[in-house]
């Protein structure tokens, strides 16, 4: 199916989503959070459908894109798309099997972390999941295997150097900085110790937002390497790179 691209003009940060008229939603017999393929030329991305039950949204022959699709398939408003169905991802049914209680593997958990990592779980899916492991708890073999998918899903930092040191706090509390006075001591001693942060999550102001109060805090991998090799330390924002897990 053919349909006329609008633009919804908003972001959602994640996942990729797409917004259907709900008349030609029925005649593809599509659901909420079902998949879909959209085709620009050469460019293709799948996205989590949502449904507009009025056409001030989204109209008969159009659909809504949010901007992380529009920006992937270099799209915008009046351009055509083709559209395909394509199935739900396989990691849905090895979450099921998690919530009957069965144990999964190390492939398993590797295709479920492999399609979080690639923007094919929706939040609600991401959100079974967790619960999932939850109402039934991950026995060694499980923690392990879900471990290594962690470590093998995503990009790691390897050093010329050992030890290799790493600090970690629970956080939450307010002012509590201990990361940006740790660091510095142990770089100091001659130690190499690589830090990522994370930014606000219960505090008014999390390590990566204070520390980017006195200098950026967003670096590639190639820029992180080379700030470690002339500091041995390095504080950096984890959102802006893909590091495991």
């Amino acid at each position: 199916m053919k349909l006329k691209v609008k633009d919804i003009d908003i972001a959602t940060g994640w996942p990729l989503v797409a917004v259907l008229n709900e008349f030609d939603a029925l005649k593809l017999d599509l659901h909420y959070e079902d998949r879909i393929k959209i085709k620009k030329g050469r460019k293709s991305v799948i996205a989590i459908i949502d449904i507009a039950d009025s056409k001030k949204i989204v109209s008969c022959g159009q659909i809504g894109l949010y901007e992380e699709v529009l920006t992937k398939l270099n799209a915008k408003s009046g351009n055509f798309v083709d559209i395909f169905l394509v199935e739900k991802p396989v990691s849905i049914q090895y979450i099921k099997k998690k919530l009957k209680g069965k144990k999964l593997s190390y492939k398993e958990f590797y295709q479920i972390i492999d399609d979080i990592i690639k923007n094919k779980l929706s939040e609600i899916e991401i959100t079974y999941f967790v619960s999932a492991c939850y109402m039934h708890e991950l026995d060694i073999e499980e923690t392990v295997s879900l471990t290594k998918a962690m470590i093998n899903t995503g990009e790691i930092l390897k050093f010329n150097k050992y030890p290799v040191i790493d600090k970690h706090c629970i956080g939450g509390v307010a002012g509590n900085r201990t990361t940006m006075v740790v660091v510095p001591i142990v770089a100091a001693a001659g130690l190499t110790i690589p830090k990522t942060s994370s930014r606000s999550i219960t505090s008014p102001s999390g390590t990566a937002d204070t520390m980017e109060v006195l200098c950026n805090v967003c670096f590639s991998i190639k820029e992180i390497k080379k700030i470690i090799k002339k500091t041995n330390a390095c504080l950096v924002w984890g959102g802006s790179v893909n590091l495991a897990p």
